[in-house]
């Protein structure tokens, strides 16, 4: 068992650079398109300088932006999030949302799932030729 996570953790730190490279491409794409503009309740678009409190979902800077694209790519109320975005910025922020969950969740998240599952599917097989080995030498 320790050696099947041991070669899965091999293999999940090539999958960990991707993943890490979508985000940070993300989180940059997103400071470009929507930093230092905000959203009040209406959903009217508001410049920073005239909203004293900002919200915690924004790309002003790459912590927050960070923050905000793990949220979605774990896919706590990223719909809202989108829902934010687009009643400020429009149709680019509904384009943005979407493609991220499309490659970041989807394609992602299986990807992932099947490194995890071929690596234990391997250790069930290498069990059983060694099983097998076992009864053909008695």
């Amino acid at each position: 068992m320790l050696s099947t996570i041991a070669r899965a953790l091999r293999e999940i730190s090539s999958f960990s650079v991707l993943l890490f490279l979508l985000i940070f491409i993300y989180v940059l794409l997103g400071m470009e398109l929507f930093a230092d503009r905000s959203a009040n309740a209406n959903g009217n678009s508001l410049s920073l300088d005239d909203y004293v409190e900002t919200p915690r979902a924004n790309f002003n800077n790459f912590f927050n932006g960070f923050i905000l694209i793990f949220t979605v790519l774990t896919g706590e109320s990223w719909d809202m999030n989108m829902i934010i975005f687009a009643r400020t910025y429009g149709y680019n922020a509904i384009f943005f949302f979407v493609s991220f969950v499309i490659i970041g969740v989807m394609i992602f998240l299986n990807l992932f799932l099947a490194i995890l599952l071929d690596n234990f599917e391997e250790e069930e097989l290498e069990e059983e030729a060694g099983e097998l080995a076992n009864l053909s030498l008695s």
